[in-house]
């Protein structure tokens, strides 16, 4: 027995009686394909925030450091993954975009990869350029990912 059906049946009501929820219309198959490229960045996102917040946790210790860059270079890895899959995914299926822009639930999703980057950015500053001098400014700078002028 399903979930709504369920639900009909304690509340006495019989599958002729109006429906208490809304009945979707199954997406096609081309949103199906996009639904998961924008979601993925979400655990990129939730990851780097880990990283950064073990790495400002005022209970400083060595451990808790290796910790966080260790935790910083799963972000970096599940990032460059999450992107290669994406890119492979909307060259191979060119359509794909504009179908997931129409969609009403996938693009809200869109703001996680700017964020995921941000978390990136930011461990960068906080780890990379103290452990690797000026030069990682530099990469960081001329890479274009830092945009700020507080960063440079």
């Amino acid at each position: 027995m399903c979930y709504q059906d369920c639900l009909l049946s304690n509340m006495h009501l019989t599958h002729s009686s109006p429906s208490l929820f809304i009945s979707i219309p199954a997406p096609n198959d081309r949103v199906e394909r996009s639904k998961n490229s924008s979601r993925w960045f979400t655990v990129n996102m939730g990851t780097g925030i880990v990283s950064i917040l073990l790495h400002n946790l005022p209970y400083n210790g060595v451990w808790l450091h290796w910790i966080s860059v260790i935790i910083f270079a799963l972000n970096v890895l599940l990032f460059v993954l999450f992107l290669s899959i994406s890119m492979v995914r909307y060259l191979v299926y060119p359509g794909l975009w504009t179908a997931m822009i129409h969609h009403p639930v996938v693009p809200l999703f869109l703001g996680a990869f700017p964020i995921g980057l941000a978390t990136i950015v930011e461990m960068i500053v906080l780890v990379c350029v103290p452990a690797w001098g000026h030069w990682a400014i530099t990469l960081v700078g001329e890479s274009g990912l830092a945009t700020s002028p507080e960063f440079c």
